[in-house]
């Protein structure tokens, strides 16, 4: 306390200030950081969403062909179509590659296919 009393009352003021203005700035970043985090949250379950939508798309031709009631290239020419259709965020859209690094659908640059 005798520190204080002997600071001028300007200085004191400043050291009020400062610590006000620290304490903004403290809760602003933490504030700043947990909307970050419920961002990317949300951007991650939106991605995870359309995903399973694709993937679903592909199990539900899969499935057909394996009941028989379509082959696996109708199946297969099915899937690809819807896939090519598909469109998230505006203008995002799905790709198929197989397991060796090869295209099999780009809906965009067909000749990649």
């Amino acid at each position: 306390m005798n520190f204080l009393n002997r600071m001028s009352l300007a200085r004191r003021l400043a050291l009020i200030v400062a610590g006000a203005l620290l304490g903004v700035v403290v809760v602003t970043t933490l504030t700043l950081l947990g909307e970050r985090a419920v961002v990317l949250d949300e951007r991650k379950n939106a991605v995870r969403q359309t995903v399973e939508i694709a993937h679903e798309i592909l199990v539900h031709h899969h499935a057909q062909a394996g009941k028989g009631l379509v082959t696996m290239d109708q199946a297969q020419t099915q899937a690809k179509a819807a896939i090519a259709a598909l469109r998230y965020s505006g203008s995002e859209y799905f790709w198929i590659n197989d397991m060796h690094p090869r295209m099999v659908l780009h809906p965009i640059k067909p000749e990649l296919n």
